[in-house]
């Protein structure tokens, strides 16, 4: 994937969660402290890229280290999960 398809992938993401709510806005993590690396973006054709990298990131935000994201708490990184 081009280096700007990239970075276009990992701002959508941040745009929709920023349009969903103030607190995810809050939460997400400045660009360049961002972990832009596609985990499964890169096996998908182009049209579910976008959905991939989105339910991964909602899953790290649950489990694991979230990419785009830096949650207050807890709580904060649960309800984002789920976005």
């Amino acid at each position: 994937m081009p280096t700007s398809a990239i970075a276009d992938l990992w701002d959508a993401i941040g745009a929709g969660a920023a349009r969903e709510s103030p607190l995810w806005e809050a939460a997400l993590r400045p660009p360049d402290l961002q972990e832009r690396e596609p985990a499964f973006s890169e096996l998908a054709e182009e049209r579910y890229k976008l959905g991939l990298e989105t339910i991964y990131e909602g899953y790290l935000l649950h489990y694991g280290r979230p990419r785009l994201f830096a949650p207050a708490d807890g709580d904060t990184a649960l309800l984002l999960g789920d976005y």
